[in-house]
């Protein structure tokens, strides 16, 4: 993993070694589970998932993503009457790219009767072109509100 060995011990240890042939190099060591292991420890986007006789763990081991700065949206003139198009960009201007798609949820709620609005995400797909995200949607029958926010990832 990452060019690491990640070893799972018979007494529920991880243990992340250096894979060096010339010597054993050993990085960190953590009582991940009781209990006896005899399984493969496994990885998957940002977790190590491990077992023994009597426990499961999913552990995080993802880098720490930076939140996004905060994000604007506006409404692009279209020749399609019937469609909207939104853009999103920083209000600091960095630059949206691909990465960030995945990280950014537009979200629809209609005019509340009484108190805050009920926002629901939609699910859009983002084209990311110069530094900016793009999407287009069918135009709402009635008053909705729109808005973009930083996706809660779990």
């Amino acid at each position: 993993v990452g060019g690491k060995l990640v070893v799972l011990t018979e007494g529920g240890e991880l243990v992340l070694v250096e894979p060096n042939p010339a010597a054993y190099t050993e990085i960190a060591r953590y009582q991940a589970l009781a209990g006896t292991s005899w399984n493969h420890p496994a990885f998957s986007n940002g977790r190590i998932y491990a077992r023994s006789n009597t426990q499961i763990v999913a552990l995080d081991v993802a880098a720490a993503v930076a939140p996004l700065p905060e994000l604007r949206l506006s409404v692009e003139p279209m020749t399609d009457w019937g469609r909207l198009k939104f853009r999103v960009i920083t209000t600091d201007n960095s630059p949206l790219t691909a990465q960030e798609v995945s990280r950014v949820e537009l979200q629809l709620a209609p005019p509340p009767s009484t108190g805050a609005p009920n926002w629901q995400p939609v699910d859009v797909t983002f084209s990311a072109t110069d530094g900016a995200l793009y999407v287009e949607l069918p135009s709402p029958a009635d008053s909705t509100f729109v808005r973009v926010t930083e996706r809660r990832l779990p």
